[in-house]
């Protein structure tokens, strides 16, 4: 269904030991709670018509990746920890398909902390984005003509700690900070245009 919340009384209260997936529909709202999956993903959303917010979730241990977009769908996620996943922190991917993760973090998954691919565009604000980290991949992993804008400082600590690159890019994706005045810095990452995945 559009236009309804699935709450919780906080996310150390609140566990839903089970994934949710949303296709097509507007407006649908996760707030206060933790979710894990023993196998698959934690959040799927999916679809041109999709809108979701995530509002102060922990989406941990899941079977498959923590949050998974695509398909031309629009997420929000604000003061969100993705982290302990099999393989992904957050995936985002295909054209049309929009991220923004406002303090949010990534850390301790099974692949990278945030997988933009295909034509995806992910945004980062706030300063607590610092934390991604510790993640067995790569921290920011942007591949296929995929952008990842960090709205922070170019010397702000975004992603660190990983066992893989901090920041990696290739085939065209595009890993930048946006300055206040708009513009774009590129920070030296690593460019592999012959990854197999």
């Amino acid at each position: 269904c559009s236009h309804i919340t699935v709450g919780g009384k906080g996310k150390e209260q609140t566990t839903v030991r089970g994934g949710f997936q949303v296709e097509d529909q507007q407006n649908v709202t996760f707030e206060e709670l933790t979710i894990t999956k023993q196998s698959g993903n934690g959040l799927t959303l999916w679809g041109s018509e999709t809108t979701v917010d995530v509002l102060k979730c922990i989406v941990k241990e899941c079977g498959g990746t923590g949050m998974s977009v695509y398909d031309g769908a629009t997420v929000t996620a604000t003061q969100c920890e993705f982290m302990e996943n099999r393989y992904n922190g957050v995936f985002c991917r295909d054209a049309n398909t929009k991220a923004r993760l406002n303090d949010c973090t990534m850390h301790h998954n099974g692949n990278h902390g945030l997988w933009a691919y295909v034509d995806a565009v992910v945004d980062l604000h706030g300063t607590k984005t610092a934390d991604i980290h510790s993640n067995q991949g790569h921290g920011i992993h942007a591949f296929d003509c995929a952008k990842v804008n960090i709205h922070l400082p170019s010397q702000h600590n975004t992603s660190h700690d990983n066992v893989g690159e901090d920041r990696h890019q290739g085939t065209g994706g595009s890993i930048a900070n946006i300055n206040d005045d708009g513009t774009f810095t590129h920070v030296h990452v690593v460019v592999d245009d012959n990854d197999d995945y």
